[in-house]
């Protein structure tokens, strides 16, 4: 027992000796005039009384602004931002000084915040060798000095842009794609008719904040959607707008294009639907709203050259989609969407 206690012991011991004690200031990135946050953190910071570091940067690529997010245990921490010349190269030095009587026992954290304007250059920050931590009894302590650096974002270029999909039923998936390069985060969003919402993973959703969403288990609600991506970097860009067309008994989906029109488009009062491509006989026209609850339905006997209109000025604004169902040939489907303003 006394051995397992022992070889226990100097386990510990060997542990505690293996953390390497440090101040670290971690990378980051930021935009041509743009604030540019940079942690400082510790690692073993224990047993401390008092902390003095020297933070050098170049001034012309980096403004100082402050320093931020102190814990309370470093309550007193006094900061100076001065300028000093090395051989006529002028240096931007952030003086950082806290002492206490009391032990400071930080551990592995964030120590402060350095906050910078950014001026577009790739540019470090470092602690210079002036840098020092003392415990209580005024022993200066080894620590590790590492230097960070802050970079650049760049404007997202789009490579490929997302392109319509079409689907044969309901209940197949689909997927747009976007690629694209300098991107750091993306969000696909939907036309609710007005507005354009962001969307979220929800199982039929999948995908909402990566280059590719994914759309599972179609339904008739989702014929005829339009989707786009926001991608952000420096600045945010959009995507060029793609459609959701649910295809319903044409064997090809491109035999739809531009078979039934409706204009304007937005409308707020009379819906003209343009219907000279359309077989002329006898069909049922039926309206969904987004939620494909039925608007409107009624029979209408399509002729040759003629166009079809409807009142629309009791619809509440918002997505629609119109459908002409042939009496005669169940293949004789044809789909639109209209969105109604207010």
């Amino acid at each position: 027992m006394k051995h397992f206690t022992f070889v226990f012991a100097l386990f510990i011991t060997a542990f505690s000796y293996a953390q390497t004690k440090s101040i670290s200031i971690l990378d980051t990135v930021s935009c041509y005039n743009n604030a540019a946050q940079m942690q400082v953190v510790s690692t073993d910071l224990l047993n401390v009384g008092a902390i003095t570091l020297h933070i050098t940067y170049k001034p012309e690529e980096l403004v100082f602004d402050s320093i931020s997010n102190i814990p309370a245990s470093l309550t007193g921490l006094l900061y100076n931002d001065v300028m000093h010349d090395v051989t006529g190269d002028p240096i931007g030095l952030v003086a950082v000084s806290w002492s206490s009587t009391n032990a400071l026992n930080l551990g592995t954290d964030t120590v402060f915040t350095l906050n910078f304007l950014y001026q577009g250059i790739e540019s470090e920050v470092a602690l210079d060798t002036l840098s020092e931590i003392a415990d209580v009894n005024a022993n200066v302590v080894a620590y590790d000095l590492n230097n960070g650096m802050i970079r650049s974002e760049s404007t997202p270029t789009i490579l490929n842009e997302p392109t319509s999909e079409y689907s044969q039923e309901a209940g197949n998936n689909v997927a747009f794609v976007v690629v694209a390069t300098e991107t750091t985060a993306y969000q696909w969003q939907i036309m609710d008719g007005t507005n354009w919402n962001d969307l979220v993973d929800d199982g039929h959703y999948i995908g909402t904040t990566t280059n590719i969403l994914q759309i599972q288990d179609i339904a008739a609600s989702d014929d005829s959607t339009y989707y786009r991506c926001e991608l952000s970097g420096c600045v945010s860009i959009l995507s060029q707008v793609a459609k959701l067309e649910i295809v319903w008994g044409i064997e090809d989906a491109n035999q739809l294009n531009n078979l039934l029109q409706t204009f304007p488009n937005p409308v707020s009062k009379e819906l003209k639907i343009d219907t000279e491509k359309i077989k002329p006989g006898t069909y049922v026209l039926t309206i969904h709203n987004n939620a494909a609850q039925v608007a409107f339905s009624q029979v209408v006997n399509i002729l040759s050259n003629e166009q079809t209109s409807i009142d629309v000025s009791s619809f509440p604004a918002g997505n629609y989609f119109l459908s002409l169902n042939s009496s005669s040939d169940k293949k004789q489907e044809f789909r639109t969407k209209f969105i109604v303003n207010r």
